[in-house]
């Protein structure tokens, strides 16, 4: 049991690392949806829809671009 545990503090640690870095701009592409998304910033966000096919991110405090999302790529 002890065994276990030590395993589970190991993942928490490792979660804890990568939560404490920094997110970095960069993009993806998601094949389940047919999408691009793209971060400039990690701020808090809210989407803003511009047509069927383009949404953007705009930071909560003023507003400025931070992301942005494409369907149908």
């Amino acid at each position: 049991m002890a065994e276990g545990v030590t395993d589970i503090q190991a993942i928490l640690d490792a979660a804890a690392r990568q939560a404490a870095e920094p997110a970095r701009p960069g993009g993806w592409y998601s094949l389940a949806s047919d999408r691009v998304f793209f971060h400039i910033e990690d701020v808090p966000y809210r989407a803003a829809r511009v047509d069927d096919l383009l949404t953007v991110y705009e930071a909560e405090d003023d507003k400025r671009i931070v992301g942005l999302q494409i369907k149908g790529i």
